[in-house]
This record gives structure tokens, sequence and C-alpha cells, in this order.
């Protein structure tokens, strides 16, 4: 009978240790959010800000603002070489773009920028922008809106 018991702790005590080795691997790989030590961004998605150089949304007849987009990837570094998609959502009579498609490139801090023009005067209007960032190997579109004003 000792035999059998022996050999039966000594199975249990196999199974045992083998299980907490396995746990003690998995647990190490840093979950399922990137590899271990790389926090996702915001959300986990990547990001786009946008700003208005000198904070000046209110763009005069005439004129021109400049529209400053940063763009991040899911780990929140810069993208560089991106393209960024500006499109005028809400009130498309208020501003058109310098390039005219809307397209730009990020530079190598991951920010890009355009020209928004003033269109009928004191109208506001919102814009878009749109990119697509590295997620876990995935191309990812990421949006972010800015409104401003066409003045006098």
């Amino acid at each position: 009978m000792k035999p059998r018991l022996l050999s039966s702790l000594t199975a249990r005590l196999s199974t045992f240790l083998m299980s907490t080795l396995l746990l003690l691997m998995v647990s190490g790989c840093g979950g399922g959010n990137g590899s271990g030590g790389t926090p996702l961004g915001p959300g986990g998605k990547g990001t786009i800000d946008l700003a208005f150089l000198n904070n000046n949304s209110v763009i005069p007849q005439g004129g021109a603002g400049v529209l400053s987009a940063m763009v991040s990837d899911a780990s929140g570094n810069p993208a560089p070489s991106t393209l960024v998609k500006f499109v005028i959502t809400t009130n498309t009579t208020a501003g058109t773009f310098s390039p005219p498609d809307g397209f730009a490139l990020t530079d190598n801090s991951g920010v890009a920028q355009i020209s928004v023009l003033a269109g009928v005067p004191n109208q506001s209007g919102e814009i878009t922008a749109t990119a697509n960032v590295n997620v876990k190997g995935v191309l990812t579109a990421v949006t972010g809106t800015i409104g401003f004003t066409s003045s006098n």
C-alpha cells in the first residue's frame, strides 16, 4: 500500500508544480494589451489631437488659420509619416482648406498641419481629422474634431 500512496503523492506534487510553473509563465506575458511594459495610449486605439496655432479658431476674411493635428499610436508615441484627412463636416460654407484636397502628412514628431481659409463671413463650422494608426499590427482609424468661425 505504501508504494501506491507514495506514487499518488508524487503524481499530485508533480501536477501541482507544473501547474504553478505554467501559471507563472502565463502571468509574465503582460496580459493581452500589448507587450509587457508597453501600456496602450488613451483608449488603447491611438489619438489625434487638433488645435489651431495660437489658439486662434476665428479666421478673418481673406486670411487663414493653421490647424495642427498631433497623431499618436496606441502606445502614445508620435506617428510619423501618417496621412491625415481633414474634412469640414458641419457648415461647409464656413471655410476651405489649402491644399484643397484636405490631406497632410505628419512630420517626425507626428504633427500634420493644414491651412483653413475663411468662407462665408460670420459662419461657424466643424472640422474632423482622420488618420490610420498601428494598433497591435492592425491599421485603425482615429478621429478628432474641432470648431472654427469665419469672421468679417
